[in-house]
């Protein structure tokens, strides 16, 4: 008879483990799509462009977000100054193409920042994620990555 109680109970709360299930998936796709915010615009000037992680162009303008996963690409005339949620500073130079591949400054310590530059140059200050000192904050390129131990740097 216990039995018998107790496969009728595991029937019945079947349905909601799965509920629970699909309502914990439903949570996570969408804290993993919401976008991760890593600075904001200083100052736009000239040919400035922004491309988010799907590839779908924007033009920045003062104060609009800077997220991870977003390419900042500058003409000839083009420059663009982000303040970073860490306290650090990014000035993107004219000609350059580079993406903010990961950002997370949500104070703990595996915080980090890695920036691809694929061509240009650009000015960084950096803010505290780069005190937290290993891999925390690199710049990468085609040809080198450069691990950065808080400092003011301008790869050309």
């Amino acid at each position: 008879m216990l039995r018998y109680v107790v496969v009728a109970a595991l029937i019945c709360m079947a349905p909601l483990a799965l509920a629970q299930g699909t309502a914990d998936s439903a949570a996570l796709a969408e804290a993993a799509s919401k976008p991760v915010l890593a600075g904001k615009v200083d100052l736009v000037e000239g040919d400035v462009r922004f491309f988010d992680k799907n590839r779908r162009p924007r033009q920045p303008r003062l104060g609009d977000p800077l997220y991870e996963g977003d390419s900042i690409v500058t003409g000839a005339n083009g420059e663009a100054h982000f303040n970073m949620e860490d306290g650090g500073y990014i000035g993107v130079r004219p000609n350059t193409r580079m993406r903010i591949v990961t950002y997370k400054a949500e104070g703990g310590p595996d915080d980090q920042s890695m920036i691809g530059l694929l061509e240009g140059s650009f000015r960084s200050v950096t803010g505290w994620i780069a005190r937290l000192g290993g891999n925390s904050y690199m710049v990468r390129t085609p040809t080198a990555a450069i691990g950065v131990r808080g400092t003011e740097h301008e790869p050309l």
